[in-house]
């Protein structure tokens, strides 16, 4: 046998053969129409079992086929393995469907996720028991959190080298600047960081994460803003800008500038600066729910792997 599996299903299928109804009647034939085997097969496997255990089965008499003694003591004990067998299968899927309940995702350094709904939607369309788990708090290491069975999937905007996760590119999307509609900058086609030197500046990460978001391409070092703010929660964050309390350095898609309306994503520097973004997950915990929702995230978040015209000229 190749497997346990092989050997379970090829003794279910000799075992079943030996207690069907066709059977019963001594019919080669019409146990082969109700097992769904073809004759020759049938013979086989009734040729191999007696060949594995031997000892004699079956006997052959005027064309029917008819049950040894020990056929019989086998035959009487079939029903009950068959449903110990059935058991176990039923178990197994079971504890297979409660280990795979819930996916577990973060954004690395964010807690957006007013994009998400969509998925869900069309995910549970498909898995209906499994839930999506928000984890919205110590996300700044999200590799850590994996490593510890914390979480499943973080979408990332570093490309670890760990062979132990597996790590796909999703898109890419810019870093821009979120401000309320009636700021100062609101209208401009781009800005220059040195336009903020007077600003308020509301961050979730701290100056040498947003940094190293933006790939180094302008050193925040270098600049004095007015006020530097850490808030946790990006949605919060969100909430600030519009209220006029300060202005914001985001990735564009986190940002729904449909559901806050008030709100305005510029452009930062006359070439737009992009970053990466990753999804990581679990090598070790692969399964098909988790590819999906994988796919749909990517699907989701495809459009913004091109500049949108979510930016005021």
């Amino acid at each position: 046998m190749n497997s346990t599996v092989d050997f379970v299903n090829e003794l279910m299928l000799k075992c079943n053969f030996i207690g069907c109804p066709a059977r019963r009647e001594g019919s080669l034939t019409k146990a082969s129409e109700e097992l769904y085997l073809s004759q020759p097969a049938l013979s086989h496997q009734m040729k191999e079992l007696e060949h594995e255990l031997g000892v004699r089965i079956f006997k052959r008499t005027n064309n029917r086929m008819v049950l040894t003694e020990i056929g019989e003591i086998i035959r009487s004990h079939s029903q009950d393995s068959l449903e110990i067998i059935a058991s176990l299968y039923d178990n197994l899927s079971g504890a297979k469907e409660e280990i795979v309940s819930n996916i577990r995702l973060c954004i690395q350094n964010y807690s957006s996720y007013h994009w998400i709904g969509p998925i869900i939607e069309q995910f549970h369309t498909r898995y209906p028991n499994v839930e999506i788990e928000i984890i919205t708090e110590s996300t700044r290491k999200p590799l850590e959190l994996m490593r510890n069975d914390q979480l499943d999937m973080a979408i990332m905007h570093t490309c670890p080298i760990d062979k132990e996760f597996r790590i796909e590119r999703i898109f890419k999307n810019e870093i821009v600047l979120v401000v309320h509609k009636n700021h100062r900058l609101a209208d401009a086609k781009y800005i220059e960081l040195d336009d903020l030197a007077d600003q308020t500046l509301i961050l979730n990460t701290t100056k040498d994460e947003i940094e190293s978001l933006i790939n180094s391409v302008i050193n925040l070092h270098s600049l004095q803003f007015q006020k530097i703010m850490h808030v946790n929660l990006t949605d919060s964050i969100i909430h600030m800008v519009n209220a006029g309390i300060g202005v914001s350095l985001l990735p564009s898609w986190l940002v729904s500038t449909a559901a806050h309306p008030d709100l305005r994503c510029i452009q930062i520097t006359h070439r737009p600066i992009e970053t990466e973004w990753y999804c990581a997950s679990n090598d070790q915990v692969q399964h098909e729910s988790m590819n999906n929702f994988q796919s749909l995230i990517e699907k989701q978040l495809k459009p913004f792997d091109k500049r949108k015209e979510m930016y005021v000229a």
